[in-house]
């Protein structure tokens, strides 16, 4: 398990910590996670530079119970159980339920968004996830996180 400093500086990831694979991939993008014994730690990293900035009205949606029965899903079954959604001042705080819904903390993630806004790099603690929804060790993009 990794520490990674949240500098909006995503070339310090490694190959290793990509959760994304060619089949789930979001085109323009590279998804990174992973977690320390405190801490969930991810990344979205822009690889074209025409993707969409990452601020107000974005919603990054977590499954942390691994069970896309379960859960909220706002396309396909994703079944997520949390969300990271960007307020109207570009602020991202973890939410549950529909984007925004029912807010977990006030307090707001730590995060970092690249000068152009198109990277981010986002931490948010481990204990504000509900056990019972699940809390993977590591993160996937594919609802393949490991309990390792």
């Amino acid at each position: 398990m990794t520490t990674i400093p949240i500098d909006e500086n995503c070339s310090d990831w490694t190959s290793t910590e990509r959760i994304d694979s060619l089949g789930d991939a979001l085109p323009g993008c590279a998804l990174y996670g992973t977690a320390d014994s405190n801490d969930y730690y991810m990344a979205i990293k822009a690889t074209v530079s025409i993707d969409p900035v990452i601020g107000p009205g974005t919603t990054i949606w977590l499954n942390t119970g691994q069970n896309g029965g379960t859960g909220y899903s706002p396309f396909d079954s994703i079944g997520a159980d949390y969300n990271v959604t960007f307020n109207a001042s570009g602020v991202p705080y973890l939410d549950t339920g529909a984007a925004g819904q029912k807010l977990i903390s006030a307090t707001p993630l730590t995060y970092a968004l690249s000068p152009d806004g198109e990277s981010l790099e986002i931490v948010y603690r481990r204990s504000s996830i509900d056990s019972s929804k699940g809390n993977p060790t590591t993160l996937s993009a594919d609802g393949k996180a490991s309990d390792a």
